[in-house]
């Protein structure tokens, strides 16, 4: 066998020889042309990748970093695709009023998410829409979408979280959803939704958990339920449900376990089903079943317990059945079960044993019900 000669060319450091056209990393590339020749995904052919630090295309002019030359790296840019937005949070100290939509069209400047420490009022002229706020992220204040505009959609405030004050959509006559109040976690004052005479779908709340104060859904002629209010948890002033004309059920209240005010069901011409309600402990106000002339049982209150105000079911038509309330300990003022034709005075009367005058702070009065 012959032997096999291995010749090894040192330098005059110690390290292997190379020449000019030498390609130490197999990637087709000599030396010289190579800007990392130890690494054969580098070379002059080689596609740049963004912010991982090395020159990847041997192209000292591709960017690496701060691809819209804006001045501001990754590091401090939270878009670094818009050459005109770097600022991760912008926060306006005081209030804003908008009255057209070429008046939103540089909200967002320069950040990619805006809070209003104040009031933000939208007082459209004309028909337009909310797509100039799509960075706003919270509202210290009250946000109020009023009468003056024909919007559609709320898309534009898909970021939204949090609102401290109020939040009122009203008079909005092509509004058809809440599509675009997704990011909705919290509003810490009134949730007031009324006389949008369009308004069918509530599905666009569907991450809202507290509401601090009132829940008014009002004037709403084409709302069918309360589906899309599932994540609802609490509401600390009165939830209002009145006059909404195709309102037929409660279904979306399900995780409500506690109202800080009045709960009022009234004039809903169509209410059939408050099961909805079914894990509903306490109304530290008043609880008004009134004027729902289909309603025929309360299934969906076996849970409640306390009312801290009165309780008073009058002027229900087919209501028939009251069993579900026999579960209720403590009412807090008047008892009052009047007008409702189709239940037995003996329903009614078992009612107010089952909670027991004792636990009755102020009057009782059972009338014109059926004999």
């Amino acid at each position: 066998m012959t032997p096999l000669l291995l010749t090894l060319f040192a330098c005059g450091d110690g390290g292997l020889a190379f020449t000019p056209d030498s390609d130490l990393d197999d990637d087709g590339y000599a030396h010289d042309e190579d800007c990392d020749d130890s690494d054969p995904e580098v070379n002059p052919d080689g596609v740049e990748v963004p912010y991982d630090g090395d020159d990847n295309d041997c192209d000292p002019l591709t960017l690496d970093d701060d691809l819209d030359e804006d001045g501001h790296p990754l590091a401090e840019d939270c878009d670094d695709t818009l050459d005109t937005v770097y600022e991760s949070l912008r926060v306006e100290p005081g209030s804003r009023l908008f009255t057209g939509a070429a008046e939103l069209e540089g909200f967002c400047a320069d950040a990619c998410s805006v809070a209003v420490e104040g009031d933000l009022v939208v007082q459209l002229e004309a028909a337009g829409s909310l797509a100039g706020l799509a960075c706003l992220e919270r509202v210290g204040g009250d946000l109020l979408v009023e009468a003056g505009g024909e919007l559609s959609s709320l898309a534009g405030l898909d970021t939204l979280a949090e609102v401290g004050g109020d939040l009122v959509v009203q008079d909005q006559p092509l509004l058809e959803a809440v599509t675009g109040l997704e990011a909705l976690e919290a509003v810490g004052g009134d949730l007031v939704l009324v006389r949008n005479e369009r308004l069918g779908d509530l599905a666009g709340i569907g991450a809202l958990v507290a509401v601090g104060g009132d829940l008014t859904l009002q004037d709403l002629p084409r709302l069918g339920s309360t589906a899309g209010l599932e994540a609802l948890e609490t509401i600390g002033g009165d939830l209002t449900l009145s006059d909404d004309a195709l309102l037929t059920s409660l279904v979306g209240l399900e995780a409500l376990e506690s109202v800080g005010g009045d709960l009022e069901l009234a004039e809903n011409s169509r209410l059939v089903d408050v099961t909805g309600l079914g894990a509903l402990e306490e109304v530290d106000g008043d609880l008004l079943v009134t004027d729902n002339p289909l309603l025929a049982e309360l299934t969906g209150f076996e849970v409640l317990w306390d009312v801290g105000g009165s309780l008073e079911l009058r002027r229900n038509r087919r209501l028939a059945e009251v069993v579900a309330l026999h579960g209720v300990l403590w009412v807090g003022e008047d008892l009052r079960i009047q007008d409702n034709r189709s239940l037995p005075t003996a329903s009614a009367e078992a009612l107010v044993a089952a909670i027991g005058e004792d636990n009755i702070g102020g009057g009782v009065e059972v009338s014109g019900n059926a004999e």
